[in-house]
């Protein structure tokens, strides 16, 4: 009687266009009736991955459409060439807080340090 439904799930996800959900959906199911989740943590969890992907793929073609000539990440800066800079300030700032908290940021420097350029680059 069940195994209806359960093509039925495969299938809704798919033409609702849930395919990472539709993928982990058999792998959900299993770990869902043993560790006897309740039917809302079931869902929740097929589709903590397929948003988790979503914003991937926008972040990915957010980044297409800028058209950066290269794009470089903070994981690749190198902090020993610029002693004067506090890795964890920086790793502060990267958490995006000060945009929910109303603050500003002002950096400051000579021209020509590539200030904006790394944190236009650094973003996403």
């Amino acid at each position: 009687m069940s195994l209806p439904y359960e093509q039925k799930a495969s299938t809704g996800l798919q033409q609702l266009g849930l395919s990472v959900a539709c993928q982990q959906l058999d792998q959900a199911s299993q770990q869902a009736a043993a560790a006897g989740w309740s039917y809302s943590h079931f869902l929740g969890y097929l589709l903590e991955a397929e948003l988790a992907e979503r914003h991937r793929r926008t972040v990915e073609l957010n980044l297409q459409f800028a058209r950066f000539p290269y794009l470089k990440r903070l994981a690749a800066f190198d902090f020993t060439a610029q002693p004067g800079l506090a890795r964890r300030l920086i790793d502060e700032l990267a958490t995006g807080r000060f945009l929910h908290d109303g603050r500003n940021v002002v950096l400051l420097g000579p021209p020509g340090v590539a200030k904006l350029t790394w944190l236009l680059l650094s973003v996403g």
